[in-house]
């Protein structure tokens, strides 16, 4: 069987939504048998040197015409939605317009919509303001013209619901690096932590700056080993990363381990030997953060700012929240003196591996694909 997926980016950019798509397409081959091809929304992408792993190819121009006539031979098509990925001011007609002549040309024709974002909001001074109801306008029309749509939050997913019923999963982000094995590393049983962070670099930054109290308490109190910094432009010389400069003013810097653009593997390694893995994200969008369940993935405890509304994950048994206020990081810093963090780190890495693996992200594409 083959499948198109569309997608705003592709190889060699890194960005979220295109080495997504890339993967889900490995992983729907070696899984299913289902061949991807791919169209990048983006007029100026263009492949990178050597052999090409899959057929891909960007649209001539971003027109309703054209991406209808480029996918009409296409029975099954997987679009990987962003707004602001397929049009500068997140308003992409053209998308959605395509999508609509293809889909009616044909009543054998089967959409699956992958929500990675859905519609921006903000303040009256901000353009947000204004486009947003537009976006939303766009984000229905898909939801209601494809036949099924995935999307990486319970949050996300009830707002769609509210679109159009009963077509819409929720599934997490799946990890973007390797999985490591609960026989392959040791477990914190009390005492001093080694701690995490991972990503890019504005993630990183934001990550440190919310747990900036707890980082500090932690070593008053003795119980700081160290800090791994892992993600690309991560840097420790001369010019250090913001990231770096705020740890650097946070906790000594002998402290702080740095380890930039890596591979897969070794990012891995780095996070497999680390306790905690601190994460800005609110719990209401953190599996949407491939470097959460990437920690996930290598045996990490994620600590959020709260986890008021992280389920199905639980805080205590998947996962740690610290908010920053004086009583939460002593209480964090009591628990880290006296309680195994294993059994979290262990309950958060099953979950993963049962919820938010690559081979569930396939299989479930497969399933709104009708292949068993």
């Amino acid at each position: 069987m083959n499948v198109t997926q569309i997608t705003p980016q592709f190889a060699p950019e890194v960005g979220g939504v295109g080495d997504y798509a890339a993967q889900l397409g490995r992983q729907m081959w070696s899984g299913h048998g289902i061949e991807s091809r791919f169209l990048i929304g983006d007029p100026a992408w263009s492949p990178s040197g050597g052999a090409a792993e899959f057929t891909a190819e960007a649209v001539a121009k971003r027109s309703a015409i054209g991406l209808a006539e480029k996918i009409e031979n296409a029975t099954r098509v997987v679009v990987h939605y962003v707004g602001y990925g397929y049009q500068s001011r997140g308003v992409p007609f053209w998308l959605t317009g395509g999508l609509e002549r293809w889909k009616r040309s044909d009543k054998r024709h089967r959409l699956i919509a992958v929500f990675h974002e859905l519609w921006s909001v903000g303040a009256p001074w901000r353009s947000e303001f204004y486009l947003g109801p537009v976006q939303r306008h766009l984000a229905a029309r898909l939801h209601r013209l494809c036949d099924a749509a995935m999307t990486s939050t319970p949050a996300m997913a009830r707002m769609l619901d509210a679109i159009s019923p009963g077509k819409t999963t929720f599934q997490p982000i799946a990890n973007s690096l390797p999985a490591v094995g609960l026989g392959e590393r040791e477990w914190h049983a009390g005492g001093p932590v080694r701690v995490a962070v991972f990503g890019l670099e504005a993630t990183r930054q934001r990550s440190v700056e919310t747990h900036a109290a707890l980082l500090r308490a932690l070593h008053d109190a003795g119980l700081l080993k160290g800090v791994e910094v892992v993600g690309s432009r991560a840097n420790a010389g001369d010019a250090p990363s913001t990231d770096v400069q705020t740890l650097f003013s946070l906790v000594p810097a002998e402290l702080v381990r740095v380890t930039a653009d890596v591979s897969p593997g070794e990012g891995a390694q780095r996070l497999a030997g680390a306790d905690l893995f601190l994460s800005f994200y609110p719990s209401k969008w953190v599996c949407k953060s491939s470097a959460f369940t990437s920690a996930l993935a290598c045996g990490c405890v994620a600590v959020l700012p709260e986890a008021k509304f992280a389920a199905p994950l639980v805080e205590g048994r998947d996962l740690l929240a610290c908010d920053g206020s004086a009583a939460a990081v002593a209480r964090f810093v009591e628990r880290i003196r006296t309680e195994p963090l294993a059994p979290i780190a262990q309950a958060g890495w099953r979950w993963r591996a049962q919820h938010a693996a690559w081979p569930a992200t396939a299989q479930r594409i497969a399933t709104m694909l009708c292949v068993s």
